[in-house]
């Protein structure tokens, strides 16, 4: 999971996050007065999440309501990113998912009208964010805009958000909470909800992309395989007079494959630079429906570094293979002058 920042997938960037497991009005001010008076909390923040249904639609938008998370609390503090604009501040603002802002004909300045449990309330967009939960079905409220609408019931909020001060650790401040309020909470820290949100994805991942690695290798083999097939056949003459005149099969092999070594290292090099530039984009391309206008790419140098050398290692094999012709070549002598 090196890499990851969450706030780049529509996640936040707390240090620790608090949920009641058995939610009660009680139980939850316990909590956020227990959370907030620890010496090691720098901020905290309380959440939760409402549906709500746009009071106009666009012909044909193709979305009938948005997943609305709402924070009491400061949304910078806690980590949220916006990929336009910025967070809601206010009772009257909100961001929008990429994708909702897209189907709804919404940019930062416009008023989006939504109706939450019954209730209508218009609201000026400040943001714009990705997100790939809900593939960005999405919005952002502060506490106050849920406030306003005056609902008869309110919202579920039972999720804390921590972010913790400088050289504070987080399994200890998890360790104590737990301790405090045993089986009443789940509480995490940044690294493991990292790993359990991406986690099981990567690993559905893995297996098509090494297998189309693989396969990329085995077709990068099999042509250098076979141009190196067809040099060796049409100069067996030149390597069999090399022959005669006493070099062995091991060093024509080598000479062939010194003459491989430096296109398959550019062609390599160059593979990857054109990859690492355009593959983003095309992403980009692809994951936008998923609610990803700007994909998170993660540059690993040392990943790449091993990409070319596979690259490379595989049409080197494939000159190496090619060149095993020779071995099987008679040695003609040369004919002698009278």
């Amino acid at each position: 999971m090196k890499g990851m920042h969450p706030p780049q997938w529509g996640y936040d960037n707390a240090d620790v996050s608090v949920q009641l497991v058995n939610e009660s009005a009680d139980g939850a001010e316990a909590i956020g007065r227990a959370l907030r008076a620890h010496p090691a909390a720098d901020h905290v923040a309380r959440t939760g999440g409402v549906y709500a249904v746009p009071a106009e639609l666009p012909r044909g938008a193709g979305v009938t309501g948005l997943h609305v998370t709402f924070l009491d609390g400061d949304m910078d503090r806690i980590g949220y990113e916006t990929i336009e604009g910025r967070n809601p501040a206010a009772g009257t603002e909100i961001a929008l998912g990429v994708r909702a802002a897209e189907l709804l004909g919404k940019r930062v300045g416009d008023v989006v009208g939504l109706y939450i449990q019954g209730r209508k309330a218009d609201y000026t967009v400040t943001g714009i964010y990705q997100s790939i939960a809900n593939r960005s079905l999405t919005a952002r409220l502060t506490s106050d805009g849920i406030a306003r609408l005056g609902l008869d019931e309110e919202p579920s909020a039972p999720l804390f958000f921590v972010r913790l001060g400088e050289n504070a650790d987080p399994e200890a401040f998890i360790a104590e909470l737990r301790g405090r309020f045993g089986d009443a909470i789940y509480a995490a820290s940044q690294e493991t909800l990292v790993r359990e949100a991406f986690g099981q994805a990567l690993g559905l991942l893995v297996w098509p992309l090494g297998a189309m690695g693989l396969f990329i290798l085995g077709v990068a083999c099999g042509i250098t395989y076979s141009v190196s097939r067809l040099q060796v056949r049409r100069d067996g003459w030149m390597l069999a007079m090399y022959r005669a005149l006493g070099m062995t099969a091991g060093r024509l092999r080598l000479a062939i494959l010194s003459g491989t070594a430096p296109p398959a290292i550019a062609g390599a090099a160059a593979g990857l630079t054109i990859g690492a530039i355009f593959t983003p984009h095309l992403l980009d391309a692809a994951l936008r429906s998923y609610g990803l206008a700007d994909f998170p790419a993660v540059r690993d140098a040392g990943a790449l570094a091993a990409a070319a050398a596979a690259c490379c290692a595989a049409m080197l094999l494939g000159t190496w293979l090619a060149s095993g012709a020779i071995t099987r070549q008679p040695v003609r002598p040369l004919p002698e002058e009278a």
